[in-house]
C-alpha cells in the first residue's frame, strides 16, 4: 500500500515552489519569446514533504499565484502517494516513463514527447521508472497546489492530508 511506497513526486504536479528559482525576471518571459536549455536550469526542492527528492525548475510565473510552466524532475524508481490538485494542468513528456494511476484502475503512461492533461480534483498516484529520472513539462492557467491524500482517505478526493501551494488548505481560487 501506499506506506511502502517512497513517496518523491509532485505530479503533475501541483507544487508548493516557495524559494525556487522563476525566468519571470528575463525580459523574454514577460509575453515574448524565450528559450531556455535544461542544462542550464536551477533546479530546487518541490517543498512537498511526502514528496522528498522532487525538484522543480519554474520557466514563467509563479505557480503559487497564477498561471506559470515548470519543469519537475522526479528520481529513478520514485513513487508519489495518493493526490489531487484543485486546477486542471497540461504536461509534456521530456525524459523517463512516468506511469500514473488513475482511482478507477485505468492508467496513463507519460514519456518523452507524449502530452497529457489532468483535470482539477482528480486523484493521482504512480511512479517514474528505474532507467532513468523523469523530468516532465507542466502548465497551469491558474495557481498550483498539491492535495496529498492521507493513507485509507475516501475516494471522493477530499482533502484529508497535507495540502501545499496556494492558496491555502480550503481556500478556493476566485
Amino acid at each position: 500500500m501506499l506506506t511502502k511506497l517512497r513517496p518523491v513526486l509532485l505530479a503533475s504536479v501541483g507544487i508548493a515552489i516557495s524559494g525556487a528559482t522563476s525566468y519571470a525576471d528575463n525580459p523574454n518571459s514577460q509575453g515574448r519569446e524565450m528559450a531556455v536549455s535544461l542544462d542550464g536550469l536551477k533546479w530546487s526542492s518541490c517543498g512537498v514533504p511526502e514528496f522528498p527528492g522532487c525538484e522543480v525548475a519554474v520557466l514563467y510565473g509563479d505557480p503559487t499565484k497564477g498561471a506559470s510552466a515548470y519543469l519537475v524532475r522526479i528520481p529513478a524508481g520514485g513513487a508519489f502517494p495518493k493526490h489531487w490538485h484543485t486546477n486542471s494542468h497540461d504536461f509534456v513528456g521530456v525524459k523517463g516513463t512516468l506511469v500514473f494511476n488513475f482511482k478507477d484502475g485505468r492508467q496513463m503512461t507519460l514519456r518523452p514527447g507524449t502530452f497529457g492533461f489532468w483535470p482539477g480534483g482528480e486523484q493521482m498516484e504512480g511512479r517514474c521508472s528505474n532507467e532513468e529520472p523523469c523530468v516532465y513539462y507542466d502548465h497551469q492557467d491558474k495557481f498550483a497546489d498539491v492535495h496529498v491524500l492521507a493513507e485509507g482517505a475516501p475516494a471522493e478526493g477530499h482533502h484529508t492530508g497535507t495540502t501545499t501551494g496556494a492558496p491555502a488548505a480550503g481556500g478556493k481560487q476566485q
